[in-house]
């Protein structure tokens, strides 16, 4: 939008803010929203802080983790989230206060990008299509049960691609894309097959775009090269081991028509503690567009968004088992009904598109359809705007307490290293192995340093071994040969000396940032290339625009 096109947006944009306000006010107070994961997000939010401050960037292990063993965490969990949340960090917010701004960015963040992909066409119903997004179940369930934090990220900068890539806003494409990618794992690689379906379906295909989705990536390798190529130094990854196992949280048809809302978890069978329902609205908006095929000319872009939708629903289903037997990539995802995501994003898309082009009914009825749905929407998840519990911050203490030092994880061995393979407690030591007393040492960030006294001292070093870190003896600034022992640990005879053991990123840690430089320093050109080419005809032609004054 330009500036003065922006003018006649201001009170649809007032209307959508103060929207979002309502839905989000449970979140305005100063206690805890007890989710199932938002302790290991506030946790998460913390640490990565603290490595950033330490120096640490990209941040990929968490040091005080694991009972201070430290752990690839950020290697392996997605950080778009994290690195939004060190924004209001910064700004002396607090773990808790930084969770909610973030969530409460993805979750407008999505609605003001539904609104932009039809405000051009109508803002009625492109306010309309935002409302009935921000009204869907499962945002509700992500934000107000789960607490998926890269979720509601990641859904936030869908919309934002489809608008970028439909008015040739590359800049906007690159770094919504790149976005999606590193707030989740398994919705980021969705999403991209869907995104090239939909540039294939429209005929859209140009080499801009395809340069764009190559750039995100690029400006992703950082994070996505070694989650990929490192996967085998962590417990799951060896044994592509999963905390869930898919066969077991699969949905019934009735769960999609209706569920009693809830606060508790999936669990096999039918009688699962929270609710995948995809709201009475969207039913309704699914059935008048599949009937409106009939006699509706413009109909190209609703029938490809009811076959995304269709499809991604009966893959939900139980009886899809067949192909998530087959197709070994959707397990990864562990729980089928994470594709909710799909219909809550095209669904309002599908409303736009079946609104704006149905035949034979007057605005003003479309005005009275389009109030019923959101009137319909709003009464359907009226109670869900709300988490299960609020809880004072000195109980949220108590709650951070127990869990800060472990792993943020459902399993240890989702994040572990594989030469680690049981819990332990007490890090950040270095032991002498024979007397069994405590060496002193000066801890800083992602290393120890501590002095050997007697020649052929053999000492353990209490930190999680990973490829990458090096023992080094100061005085010469030689690096010492290092071997895991059996508990991850390392075990080694020194001379005297003084020496560091310390962090350091793996190779292909170090060329998959490469790539993300590389890639970085392209998209500037493309951001700038405007910019550039006006100063470069100005140098060129230094006396053009003179001249041109003069004829004047």
């Amino acid at each position: 939008m330009t500036k003065n096109s922006f003018r006649n947006h201001v009170f649809p944009i007032i209307i959508l803010f103060f929207f979002c306000l309502v839905q989000f006010s449970s979140f305005f107070n100063s206690s805890w929203p007890v989710t199932h994961d938002g302790i290991n997000h506030a946790i998460r939010i913390r640490e990565y802080f603290r490595e950033i401050k330490n120096g640490q960037f990209p941040v990929r292990w968490a040091d005080t983790l694991d009972y201070q063993y430290g752990i690839p965490l950020f290697t392996y969990v997605y950080q778009g989230p994290y690195i939004l949340s060190s924004i209001p960090m910064a700004l002396s917010f607090d773990e808790v206060t930084s969770y909610k701004i973030v969530l409460f960015f993805g979750y407008i963040l999505g609605i003001f990008g539904i609104y932009a992909i039809y405000a051009k066409k109508n803002k009625f119903f492109a306010c309309a299509a935002a409302i009935l997004f921000g009204l869907t179940p499962y945002l509700f369930l992500d934000m107000f049960v789960r607490g998926a934090l890269g979720e509601i990220i990641a859904i936030g900068c869908m919309p934002w691609v489809i608008y970028a890539m439909e008015n040739n806003k590359h800049s906007l494409a690159i770094l919504s894309l790149w976005f999606i990618i590193i707030s989740h794992n398994f919705l980021g690689v969705i999403f991209l097959c869907f995104l090239l379906m939909y540039l294939i379906w429209k005929s859209h295909i140009t080499k801009a775009l395809f340069r764009d989705i190559a750039l995100s990536i690029g400006l992703s390798a950082f994070f996505i090269i070694p989650m990929m190529l490192e996967n085998n130094y962590i417990a799951s990854g060896l044994n592509n081991g999963f905390s869930y196992e898919y066969q077991n949280h699969f949905l019934y048809p009735f769960q999609l028509l209706y569920g009693k809302w809830g606060y508790g978890y999936s669990i096999p069978g039918p009688g699962d503690g929270m609710s995948f329902q995809i709201g009475i609205t969207n039913l309704l908006i699914i059935t008048g567009a599949f009937c409106s095929l009939f006699f509706i000319k413009n109909k190209k872009n609703i029938l490809f968004l009811l076959v995304i939708i269709v499809c991604s629903l009966f893959l939900t289903l139980t009886y899809s088992k067949f192909i998530w037997d087959t197709v070994p990539i959707l397990q990864i995802i562990q729980f089928p009904w994470r594709l909710l995501f799909i219909p809550t994003l095209l669904c309002p898309l599908l409303f736009a598109e079946w609104i704006l082009n149905i035949p034979k009914v007057t605005t003003t009825q479309k005005y009275i359809f389009t109030i019923v749905f959101i009137t319909l929407a709003a009464i359907n998840t009226r109670n869900y705007r709300r988490a299960t519990e609020y809880v004072s911050m000195e109980t949220y203490q108590g709650k951070i307490i127990a869990d800060e030092q472990k792993t943020t994880t459902v399993a240890r061995n989702e994040v572990s290293p594989i030469w680690s393979p049981v819990p332990k407690s007490q890090g950040n030591r270095v032991i002498d192995t024979k007397k069994g007393s405590t060496i002193p040492i000066t801890i800083k960030p992602e290393s120890v340093t501590f002095t050997i006294d007697s020649e052929n001292q053999q000492i353990t070093i209490l930190k999680n071994y990973f490829p990458g870190w090096k023992l080094t003896n100061i005085t010469d600034s030689k690096n010492i040969p290092i071997q895991p022992d059996p508990d991850g640990n390392i075990t080694v005879s020194l001379p005297k000396g003084t020496y560091t053991y310390m962090y350091g990123q793996t190779a292909i840690e170090r060329y998959a940032n490469i790539i993300s430089i590389g890639s970085f320093f392209i998209f500037l050109g493309i951001l700038f290339r405007p910019f550039l080419k006006n100063i470069i005809a100005a140098l060129m032609h230094p006396h053009a625009r003179d001249s041109g004054r003069k004829k004047k």
